[in-house]
């Protein structure tokens, strides 16, 4: 019989590692502006990736994620990091992940809402 891990059985630095990670989908597409509200339209073909974020994370950290996952081409591409909460109204325009305090912004979210982060 094959032993199983616990988590009484995991050194304390990796437990507090792991309770410092956010899970993150991210899919990859456009905003469309439609009758006054905005809707993301997935690219079926790139399709989603699932990301684990850390409290470190910098910005540029994750945009050089977003290029890696979806192999984009820097010269002709750019990384815009967005999303959008239920209970956002719908007119108001997605929100933009500039830059290391609104990642710090999207980490703090994780915490309590399902947050889908548009490339």
């Amino acid at each position: 019989m094959g032993s199983r891990l616990a988590v009484d059985d995991l050194p304390r630095s990796r437990l507090v590692n792991a309770e410092m990670m956010r899970q993150l989908h991210v899919v990859y597409g456009e905003w469309l502006l439609k009758h006054g509200c905005w809707n993301f339209v997935v690219d079926h073909f790139k399709g989603a990736r699932m990301l684990f974020l850390s409290e470190g994370l910098t910005h540029v950290d994750l945009v050089e994620m977003a290029q890696e996952d979806y192999n984009l081409d820097m010269s002709t591409e750019s990384v815009e990091l967005t999303y959008s909460l239920q209970q956002m109204v719908p007119d108001l325009p997605p929100i933009h992940v500039t830059s290391d305090r609104q990642l710090r912004n999207l980490l703090e979210i994780t915490k309590t809402h399902e947050v889908r982060l548009c490339v």
